[in-house]
């Protein structure tokens, strides 16, 4: 049985008919096959659906009105930007609505203070030459230039640079959820202004929502903006010395610091770390072996 008519006449109220398919060829497109991270293991064969539909919305409005459409018609929906987790981004469920998020590409920077604000369609590689433009860079997660900047950076998307400029998550500011209900929650300074600059905003720091109750990937809403915090590029030449094999880079002095420093106590040491957690200095905090504090 497919998603009622009259569902989709509601749907198709919200998006227009161009954007809203039930096409059997379009739903194959959408199909979860061997490309993007954790395919291939047959996860995606077994628990893998095609949809019943696809819809694209194109602003945060048009995600409340699907979500509340699809509450009243009892219709199941997964909102996907890139697609390429893999299954996991895919339908699971028959009759199924497939919410694409590629049109949603809106991308404004504060150059002032090393931020932009986006939408989930934003992919990586041209972000990123938008912010090379502005003297600014962010870290492509290992899934690559091809995914989506928000998803990416609510799975902690890791990358080896992520030891040197803190976190995926710490460069998550204000935002939008749309929750299951179709209610929208903003957190950060987005509650109170137009400006996510702050992640944190006025009261606790509610940011911990996007890991859901199953941790990551278990969030229940669906992000519809991000303010994401950019980092300024220095570019500087790193020029190897001596003869290879046995070659070696000196690390630039006001980019890259090593600190190491004793505390009293394991209660010291979770204070501290807590610390500069909130301070976001440090990209990572470890714990050595006697002989490397001389």
């Amino acid at each position: 049985m497919a998603i009622v008519k009259e569902a989709l006449q509601a749907l198709e109220a919200v998006v227009g008919a161009k954007y809203l398919s039930d096409d059997p060829v379009i739903m194959a497109a959408y199909k979860s096959g061997a490309g993007g991270y954790e395919a291939g293991t047959g996860y995606e064969r077994i628990m893998t659906k095609l949809p019943a539909a696809v819809i694209l919305p194109r602003t945060t409005e048009d995600v409340q009105r699907i979500v509340k459409i699809c509450n009243r018609f009892r219709v199941p929906y997964v909102p996907y930007s890139t697609g390429f987790y893999g299954p996991r981004s895919h339908c699971h469920e028959e009759n199924e609505l497939l919410i694409d998020m590629k049109r949603m590409r809106d991308c404004e920077f504060d150059d002032a203070h090393f931020y932009a604000t986006i939408q989930p369609g934003v992919v990586f590689s041209p972000f990123q030459e938008e912010c090379f433009k502005r003297g600014a860079y962010t870290v492509v997660g290992g899934g690559g230039a091809q995914c989506s900047v928000i998803a990416n950076l609510i799975s902690d998307g890791w990358s080896p640079l992520s030891m040197r400029v803190c976190l995926p998550m710490r460069r998550i500011l204000g935002l939008e959820l749309v929750l299951p209900d179709g209610e929208l929650v903003k957190l950060g300074s987005l509650a109170v202004s137009e400006d996510g600059f702050w992640g944190e905003g006025i009261g606790p720091d509610l940011r911990g929502i996007l890991r859901g109750y199953t941790g990551v990937l278990g969030c229940l809403g669906i992000v519809t903006k991000m303010a994401v915090k950019v980092l300024p590029f220095q570019e500087e030449r790193l020029v190897p010395e001596g003869v290879s094999p046995d070659t070696a880079l000196t690390l630039p002095l006001n980019r890259v610091k090593w600190i190491n420093y004793q505390v009293p106590s394991k209660e010291a040491e979770n204070i501290g770390m807590y610390e500069m957690g909130k301070a976001m200095v440090g990209g990572a905090v470890t714990k050595v072996p006697v002989f490397w504090r001389a």
